[in-house]
Protein backbone atom coordinates (compact mmCIF):
# COMPACT_ATOMS: atom_id res chain seq x y z
CA UNK A 1 0.00 0.00 0.00
CA UNK A 2 1.48 3.33 -1.03
CA UNK A 3 1.28 6.80 0.42
CA UNK A 4 -2.00 8.69 -0.06
CA UNK A 5 -0.06 11.47 -1.83
CA UNK A 6 2.82 11.42 -4.29
CA UNK A 7 6.29 12.44 -3.11
CA UNK A 8 8.34 14.58 -5.45
CA UNK A 9 11.87 13.34 -6.19
CA UNK A 10 13.46 16.33 -4.40
CA UNK A 11 11.46 15.62 -1.22
CA UNK A 12 12.30 11.92 -1.40
CA UNK A 13 16.01 12.68 -1.84
CA UNK A 14 15.92 15.17 1.05
CA UNK A 15 14.25 12.67 3.38
CA UNK A 16 16.69 9.95 2.40
CA UNK A 17 19.64 12.30 2.98
CA UNK A 18 18.32 13.25 6.43
CA UNK A 19 17.96 9.60 7.40
CA UNK A 20 21.48 8.80 6.21
CA UNK A 21 23.00 11.78 8.05
CA UNK A 22 21.37 10.71 11.30
CA UNK A 23 23.75 7.75 11.34
CA UNK A 24 26.73 10.14 11.29
CA UNK A 25 25.69 12.21 14.31
CA UNK A 26 27.64 11.80 17.51
CA UNK A 27 25.43 10.97 20.48
CA UNK A 28 26.89 11.13 23.99
CA UNK A 29 28.06 7.65 24.91
CA UNK A 30 28.14 6.16 28.37
CA UNK A 31 31.52 7.05 29.80
CA UNK A 32 33.67 4.19 31.01
CA UNK A 33 34.57 3.76 34.63
CA UNK A 34 38.21 3.30 35.59
CA UNK A 35 39.51 1.68 38.75
CA UNK A 36 42.77 0.81 40.47
CA UNK A 37 43.89 -0.61 43.79
CA UNK A 38 46.90 0.62 45.73
CA UNK A 39 48.21 -1.88 48.26
CA UNK A 40 49.78 -0.12 51.25
CA UNK A 41 50.84 -3.30 53.09
CA UNK A 42 49.40 -6.77 53.75
CA UNK A 43 46.42 -5.26 55.65
CA UNK A 44 45.73 -1.83 54.14
CA UNK A 45 44.69 -0.69 50.69
CA UNK A 46 43.17 2.20 48.77
CA UNK A 47 40.70 1.37 46.00
CA UNK A 48 40.13 4.17 43.51
CA UNK A 49 37.31 4.30 40.98
CA UNK A 50 35.75 6.95 38.80
CA UNK A 51 32.05 7.67 39.01
CA UNK A 52 29.63 10.09 37.41
CA UNK A 53 26.60 12.13 38.43
CA UNK A 54 24.29 10.06 36.22
CA UNK A 55 24.27 6.78 34.33
CA UNK A 56 25.33 3.25 35.01
CA UNK A 57 28.21 4.21 37.32
CA UNK A 58 26.48 7.04 39.17
CA UNK A 59 28.28 8.14 42.31
CA UNK A 60 25.33 7.80 44.66
CA UNK A 61 23.41 4.91 43.07
CA UNK A 62 23.04 1.37 44.37
CA UNK A 63 23.98 -0.01 40.94
CA UNK A 64 27.14 2.08 40.72
CA UNK A 65 28.18 1.15 44.25
CA UNK A 66 27.51 -2.55 43.58
CA UNK A 67 29.67 -2.39 40.45
CA UNK A 68 32.53 -0.75 42.33
CA UNK A 69 32.23 -3.22 45.22
CA UNK A 70 32.39 -6.11 42.75
CA UNK A 71 35.54 -4.68 41.18
CA UNK A 72 37.11 -4.19 44.61
CA UNK A 73 36.37 -7.78 45.65
CA UNK A 74 37.81 -9.03 42.35
CA UNK A 75 41.01 -7.02 42.84
CA UNK A 76 41.43 -8.25 46.43
CA UNK A 77 40.94 -11.86 45.28
CA UNK A 78 43.34 -11.45 42.37
CA UNK A 79 46.03 -10.04 44.67
CA UNK A 80 45.21 -12.63 47.38
CA UNK A 81 44.49 -9.95 49.96
CA UNK A 82 41.95 -9.97 52.79
CA UNK A 83 40.95 -13.68 52.77
CA UNK A 84 38.83 -13.03 55.90
CA UNK A 85 37.08 -10.01 54.44
CA UNK A 86 37.64 -6.29 54.68
CA UNK A 87 36.05 -3.11 55.89
CA UNK A 88 36.03 0.34 54.36
CA UNK A 89 37.40 2.78 56.92
CA UNK A 90 36.74 5.91 54.88
CA UNK A 91 35.25 6.92 51.52
CA UNK A 92 36.49 10.15 49.96
CA UNK A 93 35.28 11.80 46.78
CA UNK A 94 36.38 14.72 44.65
CA UNK A 95 35.49 16.14 41.25
CA UNK A 96 38.05 15.49 38.51
CA UNK A 97 38.20 16.59 34.90
CA UNK A 98 36.63 19.72 33.51
CA UNK A 99 33.30 18.54 32.13
CA UNK A 100 30.49 20.99 32.88
CA UNK A 101 27.97 19.92 35.49
CA UNK A 102 25.25 19.90 32.79
CA UNK A 103 27.02 16.90 31.22
CA UNK A 104 27.45 15.16 34.53
CA UNK A 105 30.61 15.63 36.52
CA UNK A 106 33.26 12.94 36.83
CA UNK A 107 34.34 11.98 40.34
CA UNK A 108 37.28 10.11 41.81
CA UNK A 109 36.13 7.93 44.69
CA UNK A 110 38.72 6.58 47.10
CA UNK A 111 37.84 3.71 49.41
CA UNK A 112 40.40 3.43 52.20
CA UNK A 113 40.18 -0.11 53.54
CA UNK A 114 41.73 -2.63 55.84
CA UNK A 115 41.64 -6.40 56.00
CA UNK A 116 39.88 -8.16 58.87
Amino acid sequence: MGLPFPLRPAVTAGLLGAVLLTGCLQFPAERDMRSDIIVKDDRHFVFEATAFDRGRYAKDSDQGEATRTGLLIGELDRKRLCPNGYRIVKREERVIGNAPASQGREWLLQYIGECR
